[in-house]
C-alpha cells in the first residue's frame, strides 16, 4: 500500500458516493478528492489520530492531538492539512479553557500561516483563519475568510459549523443566518457529536429550549461520553430552565470526562448561589 493509490481508493470512494446520491462534483472538488496530502504514509496515520483526538473535544486528547499533529509535520513538512490539525487543536485548546489565549493564539496563527503557504486554496486553512479572525471580533474579513473557505470546500461541514459559531457572538440579528448554516453543517455530517451539540447551542440563543434540549441529547446518543453535548446541556438546564438538580447532574459528569475544563465547575457554583 502505498500513499498514492491509498488515495486513489478514497478518491474513487467519494466519487461512488456522489454518484449514490446523485451529486455532481465541481471541477474544484474532482481536483481535491484526487489531491494526495501526503506521499508520507506514517504521517498520515499521525494525522488520522489527531483528527479522532481533537473530535473528543476533551483537554488532555486535545494536548495529545497537538502531539499527533505535530509528529505528522514533522514527518512531513509539506503537509498543509496536518498543519492546519495543529491550528485548529491549539484554537480548541484555548476555547475549552485548557490553554491561556496569549498562549494558544500565536501558535494556531503560525501554524495556519504555514498551512496557507503551503496550499493557499485549501479551504480547510481558510475556516481556521476565519475562527482566527473572528475572535478578535474582525467579523467582516472573518466572514469573507468563510465565505471562500466555503467556495473552495463547499462539502466541509466544519466550515459551516464554525461559520454558524462565528454568528452567534454577533447577535440576534444574525441569529437565522446562524440556524441556517448550522442546519447545513448537519446535513453534511449528521452523526457529528459536536455538529450536533452546536445546532443545540443556536436552539437554545434563539430561545427555542425544548429543541435544544433534544439536541443536546441527540448529540450525547451520538457519543454518550461526548463532554461539550453534557456540557451543553448542563448550561441550558442551569441557566435557561432552572431545572438545578438535573442540571447539577450533568456538571458533575461533565467533569467526570474533562476535569481539566473549567467550565462545569463554574455551572455548580452558579446552582449553589441560586438554590
Amino acid at each position: 500500500l502505498s500513499a498514492e493509490n491509498l488515495f486513489v481508493i478514497q478518491s474513487e470512494i467519494s466519487q461512488a458516493i456522489a454518484d449514490a446520491l446523485k451529486t455532481t462534483l465541481t471541477n474544484e472538488e474532482q481536483q481535491r478528492i484526487n489531491t494526495v496530502p501526503t506521499q508520507n504514509l506514517a504521517a498520515y496515520e499521525a494525522y488520522l489520530h489527531g483528527r479522532q483526538r481533537m473530535a473528543t473535544r476533551e483537554s488532555e486528547q486535545l494536548q495529545q492531538a497537538v502531539a499527533s499533529f505535530r509528529q505528522a509535520t514533522e514527518l512531513d513538512p509539506q503537509f498543509a492539512l496536518a498543519w492546519v490539525g495543529l491550528a485548529d487543536s491549539y484554537n480548541l485548546l484555548r476555547a475549552y479553557g485548557a490553554m491561556p489565549n496569549n498562549e494558544a493564539r500565536p501558535l494556531a496563527l503560525a501554524a495556519i500561516d504555514q498551512a496557507l503557504r503551503l496550499d493557499p486554496q485549501l479551504g480547510e486553512a481558510h475556516t481556521t483563519l476565519a475562527s482566527l479572525q473572528s475572535q478578535k471580533d474582525d467579523w467582516e474579513q472573518a466572514e469573507t475568510s468563510y465565505r471562500k473557505a466555503i467556495e473552495l470546500s463547499p462539502n466541509y461541514a466544519q466550515a459551516y459549523h464554525w461559520y454558524s459559531d462565528s454568528l452567534l457572538y454577533q447577535g440576534a440579528l444574525r441569529i437565522d443566518d446562524a440556524l441556517s448554516l448550522a442546519l447545513k453543517a448537519v446535513e453534511l455530517d449528521p452523526n457529528s457529536p459536536i455538529i450536533s451539540a452546536h445546532l443545540a447551542d443556536v436552539y437554545e440563543n434563539k430561545g427555542l429550549y425544548q429543541m435544544a434540549e433534544r439536541q443536546y441529547e441527540k448529540s450525547i446518543e451520538l457519543y454518550p461520553e461526548f463532554f461539550p453535548g453534557i456540557f451543553g446541556l448542563a448550561d441550558l438546564l442551569t441557566y435557561e430552565v432552572s431545572r438545578y438538580p438535573e442540571a447539577l447532574g450533568y456538571h458533575e459528569k461533565a467533569i467526570e470526562r474533562d476535569p481539566g475544563n473549567i467550565g462545569p465547575y463554574f455551572g455548580i457554583m452558579n446552582i449553589y448561589l441560586e438554590i
